[in-house]
């Protein structure tokens, strides 16, 4: 009887399947932003900031590559002397393709003749923060270009 019972019980019990590499669902894809962004309008938010401010819709208006006169006064003297000194020392592409981790730290030669530039254009305030950043938006300016970079920080500037 035993012998019967186990036989029973080996017929009745199954494995189960085991999937090692499941395949995602047919909706789901790799480049979504996690987590999910929400939709929206550069073109509509920046109608609107510009339509609310005169000074700044004249400034967008009048746009020359290099002037950065959508930025405060205070801070503009940093944006355009290292435009200038990028232009000047012909290291756009440099900036393009900068590969480094930092430059603030950078030992790289170029980096040194940019930040010397800045100074002889006249703007001697930079620490080692402000420096480092101002030079991510000029690789960013160097990669997407000023109108691209205008329009992201009239939006992120009146949020």
């Amino acid at each position: 009887m035993e012998a019967t019972a186990h036989a029973n019980l080996h017929e009745v019990y199954t494995e189960p399947e085991i999937i090692v590499n499941p395949t995602p669902p047919a909706t789901e894809t790799v480049n979504d932003p996690f987590p999910p962004q929400p939709e929206t309008n550069i073109n509509s938010n920046i109608n609107t900031i510009l339509n609310n401010n005169p000074e700044l819709l004249l400034a967008v208006n009048n746009f020359v590559e290099g002037r950065f006169e959508y930025i405060k006064f205070d801070d503009r003297i940093m944006y355009t002397t290292a435009w200038q000194a990028i232009t000047q020392t012909e290291l756009w592409d440099f900036m393009r393709n900068f590969d480094g981790e930092s430059f603030m730290f950078s030992r790289d030669e170029r980096v040194g003749r940019i930040y010397g530039k800045i100074e002889e254009l006249g703007y001697g305030g930079h620490s080692c923060g402000s420096f480092g950043s101002i030079m991510r938006v000029m690789e960013y300016i160097a990669n997407h270009g000023e109108q691209q970079f205008m329009l992201e920080y009239i939006q992120d500037a009146n949020l």
